[in-house]
């Protein structure tokens, strides 16, 4: 099985992060009312929202979710999902593309998306994108730090 982060790292890859901009668990700061698992912005501004799956009854219950990933601001949905998954593809909303995951990190595009918004990410937006990834950055780096042997002799030293 795949993990989320999995299909992030691949997606990241397939999407090239030099070219496009790919931000992670974007919630907050830009009117979006559910979240969204990873944002993709082009360099032409529009916004493509990924939902990623990797679980059959995750997959299945997101029809149960009130927004139906509805936002002004997206120009196409796309469910990111591992390729095991692809016999229930008949769960995944009709206007909502589809990329397939496999287990090496290959990125398959199944089915493409309707178009939904012509919205371009205003100079706001980018920034406030920009500190959010910045902040993730630094989260991690201390998170990975503060479990690091580095940090425990750290520790010691101080005590």
């Amino acid at each position: 099985m795949l993990s989320t982060m999995q299909v992030e790292l691949f997606l990241a890859r397939h999407f090239n992060t030099r070219v496009n901009m790919l931000v992670p668990n974007v919630s907050w700061g830009m009117g979006f009312r559910y979240e969204i698992d990873l944002l993709l912005i082009r360099p032409s501004g529009y916004m493509v929202e990924f939902e990623i799956k990797v679980a059959k009854n995750d997959l299945i219950a997101d029809k149960k979710k009130g927004h139906f990933h509805k936002n002004n601001k997206i120009r196409e949905l796309y469910f990111a999902i591992p390729e095991y998954l692809e016999p229930y593809t008949s769960h995944i909303q009709p206007d909502a593309g589809i990329y397939l995951i496999g287990m090496k990190g290959e990125v398959k595009l199944l089915r493409k998306a309707d178009i939904k918004s012509d919205y371009k990410i205003t100079d706001n937006d980018k920034i406030h994108l920009g500190k959010l990834c910045s902040m993730r950055i630094w989260n991690l780096k201390e998170s990975v730090y503060s479990s690091s042997k580095a940090y425990k002799n750290l520790l010691e030293e101080i005590r």
